[in-house]
C-alpha cells in the first residue's frame, strides 16, 4: 500500500483545500491571538510563550509532526503512517511558506480592530478560526485521513493501552489546554481561557457534523405481506438497497417479511410514501443512523459501479 493508492485524485484535492482552511485559521485568526486550543499547533503557541521566538511556530509543528509521524509508523504501522503523512506534513509546510514570505498574521484581525474594540477582535478571531479549522479537519477527516500531531499520541494510547479515545482526546488536548491557561492568568488574561474554550468547541462540532455530512441517514425496518411488491417499488422508485429477513408474528404465527433499508435523510419521505402506496397496512419503524457506509446506501448503482472496477 502506498500513498497515491490510499486515496483518490479527488480526495488528495479535498484534503489538501482542507489543510489549506486548517492553516488559514491558524495563522490568521488564532496564532495572532495567540489562542491555545490544543494539538500541535497549541504547542507551538506554547512553546513560543515559554521560550521566546526563537523558531517559528511553523517549524515547530514541522518538527513535531514529523516525530510523532516516526513513532506512528513503529507503534501503529505503515497504513496509519500512509494515511496521516499527507495532511501531517503539508499541514506545517504551509504555515512554513506563509512565514517565508511574509505574509502578516495580523492581515484580518488587524484591519478589523482598526474598527473594533480588542473584545470583538478576540470574538471574531475565536469564532472565525474555529470554524475555518473546523471545516478543515472536516473534510480531510471525512477523506479518511489526518493531520497527524496528537492524533498519533491519541491513536496510541487508544489502540495499544486501550484508553477509550474520548478520554485520551481530553487528556492530550486538556494537558495542552491547561498549561495555555495557567500562562494565560499569569499573564492576568483570564478572558483568552473562556475564548479558546468557544474556538475549540466550534472545532469540535463543525468537524464532527462535516465528517459526518453525506453518510448519516435513517434505517428503516419495514414489516410487510408484500416483501416482494415492496421491495420492486423501493428498487423501481428509489433505485436503493434492501435486506430480506423473514419474520414471524408472535401472535398470529404468521410469516412476514421484515425489510430493512438504510437511506440518506432526503429520501425519508419518499420511501415512506412508496412503501404505503404498495402496503398500506405495512407496519414501518425507522431510527437515525449515525454513519452509514458500504456498497447500496446512496443506489443500487453503486454495486454495478464497484464490479465493473
Amino acid at each position: 500500500m502506498n500513498i497515491f493508492k490510499a486515496f483518490t485524485v479527488r480526495s488528495f484535492i479535498e484534503i489538501t483545500l482542507g489543510v489549506m482552511l486548517i492553516a488559514v485559521g491558524f495563522y490568521f485568526f488564532l496564532s495572532p491571538l495567540e489562542l491555545v486550543t490544543g494539538g500541535v499547533m497549541g504547542v507551538s503557541i506554547l512553546f513560543q510563550s515559554l521560550f521566546g521566538e526563537v523558531i517559528s511556530k511553523g517549524l515547530i509543528q514541522l518538527i513535531l509532526n514529523i516525530i510523532l509521524l516516526i513513532i506512528g509508523l513503529l507503534v501503529l504501522g505503515k497504513d496509519f503512517f500512509v494515511k496521516t503523512a499527507y495532511g501531517t506534513i503539508l499541514s506545517p509546510l504551509l504555515q512554513l511558506l506563509l512565514e517565508t514570505l511574509k505574509v502578516n498574521p495580523m492581515l484580518i484581525l488587524g484591519r478589523i480592530n482598526e474598527s473594533l474594540d480588542p473584545i470583538h477582535k478576540l470574538i471574531i478571531g475565536s469564532v472565525v478560526g474555529g470554524l475555518l479549522i473546523g471545516v478543515g479537519l472536516g473534510v480531510v477527516i471525512k477523506n479518511n485521513a489526518t493531520t497527524g500531531g496528537m492524533d498519533v499520541v491519541q491513536n496510541i494510547l487508544h489502540k495499544k493501552m486501550k484508553v477509550p479515545f474520548s478520554v485520551a482526546l481530553f487528556l492530550i488536548d486538556g494537558l495542552i489546554i491547561g498549561i495555555g491557561a495557567i500562562l494565560y492568568i499569569i499573564d492576568n488574561q483570564i478572558e483568552y481561557v473562556f475564548y479558546a474554550v468557544i474556538s475549540m468547541t466550534i472545532t469540535g462540532f463543525v468537524t464532527d457534523k462535516l465528517s459526518m455530512e453525506g453518510k448519516s441517514g435513517f434505517t428503516f425496518f419495514i414489516i410487510t405481506d408484500k416483501g416482494k411488491d415492496v421491495t420492486d417499488a423501493i428498487f423501481k422508485s428509489l433505485d436503493h438497497g434492501i435486506t430480506k429477513v423473514e419474520a414471524i408474528g408472535a401472535y398470529s404465527n404468521e410469516k412476514k417479511d421484515m425489510l430493512i433499508c438504510t437511506i440518506y435523510k432526503q429520501r425519508e419521505i419518499r420511501l415512506k410514501e412508496v412503501v404505503l402506496k404498495t402496503d398500506p397496512s405495512a407496519f414501518i419503524f425507522f431510527m437515525q443512523t449515525k454513519e452509514a457506509l458500504g456498497v447500496g446506501f446512496y443506489s443500487n448503482k453503486d454495486k454495478e459501479t464497484k464490479q465493473r472496477k
